[in-house]
């Protein structure tokens, strides 16, 4: 099965670094959610029908946490195609830590940390 960094010819070259300010900031959260210790399968990524971007968390007996991330810049593209590529850069082995800590502070500067750091410690995860 080929990998989203594999190219047709079977070299490998990393996938685009996502540019949508969306998905960046989103890849910024997921990263902190993670490091909070909520496991990678309990967060998804959902959509509205006005272009607006959630983290949706799924804590153990208690009710799911609905993170807005920002609205969709980009109209014209199917947002599931690109969130899974944006994904697919972040965990690419062919991407360096350096390029994930400019996306992960890039969320930083933006973010009420404090806030995410109360939620989700307030909250069972396994």
């Amino acid at each position: 099965m080929k990998r989203a960094w594999e190219t047709v010819e079977g070299t490998v070259a990393p996938p685009p670094c996502p540019t949508e300010p969306a998905f960046r900031k989103a890849l910024g959260l997921f990263e902190d959610l993670r490091r909070l210790g909520v496991p990678s399968e309990r967060i998804y990524a959902t959509f509205d029908g006005a272009n607006q971007f959630f983290l949706k968390c799924k804590p153990v007996g208690s009710a799911d946490i609905l993170l807005r991330v920002d609205t969709i810049e980009a109209t014209d593209v199917d947002l599931d195609d690109a969130w899974r590529a944006a994904a697919a850069w972040w965990n690419s082995p062919l991407v360096s830590d350096a390029e994930r800590a400019v996306v992960q502070a890039e969320y930083a500067r933006e973010s009420n940390r404090v806030a995410l750091v109360q939620l989700i410690t307030s909250r069972r995860w396994a």
